[in-house]
């Protein structure tokens, strides 16, 4: 009898070994599989900022249309010159002219970078009063642009690794695994210009024309979890 109870005994804990080792061997297989989403965001003050803008002029003939483009440019420059921008940072293209049906248009494609941030509203309505057709929006610089976009990238991961904590724990999934990390594409990393908000203004002292610039870093990072 006993050596029929300890085969017994064997033969149960043999079942409950077998039944143990396809559970763990599912739950190792069988992770729960999750992606989402970081956002990190990081912001300087701009140090310089660069404009483009272009000259237009016509005339009955292709001399007159070159010469207006190029005595426009010229005034112009030494607009901005008087202002404190100096002609080392004023670029323009060549001129371009081209014929229609009754007359020539001069063309002139043109640029400047400055560090007076506080101007910019003053240098843009100079341009326009100079003749200029199209003036781009500011695109401002600062220090360290690729420190700052390390740090908005570290952001969105420790953003998309507390996301992960909270969804592990509310499923009660002890162990948690990174298998991809993608920067998103679509809204991706996107450098933006802003003013300072006034808790901003005082916090780290910056007046309020002084313009930000403001990197955002968007991941999607997928996890298994066990």
């Amino acid at each position: 009898m006993n050596s029929a109870f300890f085969s017994w005994k064997k033969y149960m804990s043999y079942i409950l070994m077998a039944t143990l080792a396809i559970f763990v061997w599912q739950w190792v297989t069988n992770p729960m599989v999750i992606v989402v989403t970081g956002v990190g965001s990081i912001s300087a003050p701009a140090e310089s900022a660069v404009l483009t803008f272009s000259l237009v002029s016509s005339a009955s003939n292709a001399d007159e249309a070159l010469s207006n483009v190029k005595n426009n440019a010229e005034k112009l420059k030494n607009t901005l010159k008087e202002i404190g921008i100096p002609e080392s940072e004023i670029y323009e293209s060549q001129i371009a002219v081209t014929p229609s049906e009754s007359s020539f248009q001069g063309s002139v494609s043109m640029g400047l970078k400055t560090d007076k941030i506080t101007m910019l509203d003053r240098v843009i309505s100079i341009l326009y009063s100079g003749g200029a057709v199209v003036v781009s929006q500011p695109v401002l610089t600062a220090k360290n642009v690729e420190d700052m976009d390390k740090k908005a990238y570290d952001m969105a991961i420790k953003d998309a690794k507390k996301k992960a904590s909270e969804i592990a724990l509310s499923n009660l999934k002890i162990f948690k695994k990174i298998v991809l990390i993608q920067e998103s594409q679509a809204q991706g990393s996107s450098t933006v210009t802003t003013k300072a908000d006034e808790a901003t203004q005082i916090t780290d002292n910056i007046s309020p024309d002084t313009g930000l610039l403001k990197i955002n870093k968007v991941v999607s990072v997928s996890y298994k979890m066990w």
